[in-house]
């Protein structure tokens, strides 16, 4: 059986990436987290504040992104 581990808004300790806070919302394992890169799966939110952002390249990860807000190009 899986287990599910509620981690509540005021118990979430942001990281950074790409110089934005980003906050983990789901991960699997458990224990992974994005800091380390020991994850099968993983989900996160950021806000990015500025016009442009570079995403650090991560081989062999798919990372499909999702804009909550506005418009955005990716660019490769």
């Amino acid at each position: 059986m899986i287990g599910v581990t509620i981690i509540r808004r005021e118990e979430q300790t942001p990281s950074m990436w790409s110089g934005y806070p980003a906050t983990q919302l789901a991960a699997w394992p458990g224990n992974a987290t994005s800091a380390k890169g020991d994850f099968s799966w993983w989900l996160g939110i950021t806000s990015l504040q500025r016009e442009e952002a570079l995403f650090p390249p991560l081989p062999g990860v798919s990372r499909p992104v999702m804009p909550l807000e506005r418009d955005i190009t990716l660019v490769q």
